[in-house]
């Protein structure tokens, strides 16, 4: 990496400081995400960003798909005690402490955090200090050497905290898009970061989005001068102006109130403009949201082409909602079953077969699950099943409780999606995930996982084609006629947790056909 760098800005003349975060490859898709940090105070322009981007991806391996994802190191002290309390927040929240200095503009960078003697022996036993540096070296990319003091001013009972009771925290990230060619049009904006505008909902927050601008138009009000010019005052005319800013996240109304010097200025601002702006959120009543008073615009090429960046969520520590159970089937410890040679692939490697039921086939048309059923294989048995009725907040369309008999009153109390993905992302760590005709089960779990923040990566095989390719003779090879002709029962079929204990069971009838084109990475 430091060799990357250094060819990087003897490229560049130094002018930019670039120094490499972090390369994360995501298998399933071979896209290689790079994040770079660069000088604060200078903006990257567009002709060099391409000339980094063109000149990193010729130096790293071919064969992966590359993003490039620059980020200003923006050290100020303000931004070092911000990170700070996240980090007390999100990784020593028992811990009392305060923030006695900070001094990161200067070349030695230091941070001293005061915590109470009774917490002392804690915070040197999970390395509090160790933890904190390398978190702000991860984050700005600099040295800031930490000093954990006691705080004699303030006393607290002893107290021992372990860890099963700390509550599980993900970090929340910051999600940014940059724009080029940053040039002022009212007030001034000198950063080229956006949020992205779903992920800020609060009113009160002080925000930058970026879009283009639709539907502006020109509102006059009145108001009395404070002058007293005569016993009934002087009616003066003002304006402000109302646009919908439409980004590539989200779009959100705005207004931006005129004074006598920017007037004829905003009149310039016409729609389709590409314009990053900065302001506060406020209350929307009216549409049941928020809207952005407008203080500052500037003009700005927004990017040609725009991938959600996701901060993708760890697994979870404990089970919360839906409990794997114990799988027992007296035929798998029979005499015949436990004299199967299974090839090396099975008895070496952990499989998740799963199915949904859902409310229709379309996810990318607001299609929900309503059901999912999912076994666990391990040394060539079913071991776990995992079911659960889900909540879809929605009606169940009719043609499809014809297909699987699950009804509204039968998930009314059941949990929603967003709680049971979680759970099974803990279910399926280190599987292979399997399924019949696999594809559309997994578009509905990809679609699902990231609306949840998880990255259901593992490698996919799909039983459909397994049978298809190596039983002969059939005229169809939906799962009912493969099972029957394999001699495995399919109970209650269309119902997710019996299909997928039935797939299972035709998985290791087929598992002697295995070849290595089986796997889908």
């Amino acid at each position: 990496m430091n060799n990357l760098e250094q060819i990087l800005n003897q490229k560049t003349e130094d002018k930019y400081d670039f120094k490499i975060k972090s390369v994360n490859l995501t298998k399933s898709t071979g896209l290689c995400l790079v994040e770079i940090f660069y000088k604060d105070g200078i903006i990257l322009s567009k002709k060099d960003r391409e000339y980094v981007e063109s000149e990193l991806i010729s130096m790293l391996p071919s064969g992966f798909k590359y993003q490039i994802k620059f980020i200003k190191n923006f050290v100020v002290n303000e931004n070092v005690i911000d990170k700070i309390k996240f980090f007390f927040l999100h990784n020593f929240p028992s811990i009392f402490y305060d923030i006695a200095k900070v001094d990161c503009e200067k070349d030695l960078k230091l941070a001293v955090v005061e915590i109470d003697k009774a917490q002392m022996d804690y915070a040197q036993e999970r390395n509090l200090k160790g933890q904190l540096e390398d978190f702000l070296f991860e984050n700005f990319n600099i040295k800031i050497d930490v000093t954990v003091e006691e705080n004699k001013e303030k006393t607290l009972e002893a107290i021992e905290v372990f860890d099963d009771d700390l509550p599980d925290f993900e970090p929340v990230v910051e999600r940014f898009i940059e724009v080029d060619n940053v040039t002022p049009f009212i007030g001034e904006i000198t950063d080229n970061k956006a949020f992205y505008i779903k992920d800020k909902t609060e009113p009160g927050t002080d925000v930058v989005f970026c879009g283009k601008v639709q539907y502006f138009k020109e509102h006059e009000y009145n108001v009395m001068s404070k002058r007293k010019q005569d016993d009934e005052g002087t009616v003066i005319t003002k304006y402000f102006y109302k646009f919908l800013l439409q980004g590539f996240t989200g779009k959100i109304n705005c207004v931006f109130f005129a004074n006598k010097l920017n007037v004829d200025k905003i009149r310039m601002l016409e729609d389709d403009n590409e314009i990053i702006v900065q302001g506060q959120l406020e209350e929307d009543k009216f549409n049941n949201g928020v809207s952005l008073r407008v203080k500052d615009i500037s003009m700005c090429t927004l990017p040609e082409t725009f991938e959600e960046y996701i901060a993708y969520k760890s697994e979870p520590k404990a089970y919360r909602y839906v409990f794997p159970e114990e799988y027992v089937n007296y035929s798998q410890t029979d005499l015949f079953s436990a004299n199967v040679n299974y090839p090396d692939f099975v008895k070496n490697n952990t499989f998740v077969v799963f199915d949904f039921e859902t409310t229709g086939l379309e996810v990318i048309n607001g299609d929900k699950i309503v059901e999912i059923g999912a076994v666990k294989i391990k040394d060539g048995k079913i071991v776990e099943k995992f079911s659960a009725l889900i909540n879809p907040e929605m009606k169940i369309p009719v043609d499809s409780i014809k297909i699987h008999g699950i009804h509204d009153s039968d998930v009314k109390d059941s949990p929603t999606y967003d709680k049971m993905i979680p759970d099974f992302y803990k279910f399926t760590r280190g599987a292979i995930l399997s399924g019949y005709n696999v594809s559309f089960d997994y578009g509905f779990l990809n679609h699902f996982g990231k609306l949840c923040g998880y990255n259901f990566d593992n490698p996919l095989l799909d039983i459909y084609k397994i049978a298809q390719k190596n039983i002969k003779g059939l005229k169809k090879y939906k799962l009912k006629p493969v099972a029957e002709h394999l001699g495995v029962a399919l109970d209650n079929a269309h119902r997710a947790v019996y299909d997928t204990i039935a797939t299972a069971e035709v998985f290791l009838k087929l598992a002697d056909f295995y070849d290595d084109g089986w796997i889908k990475k």
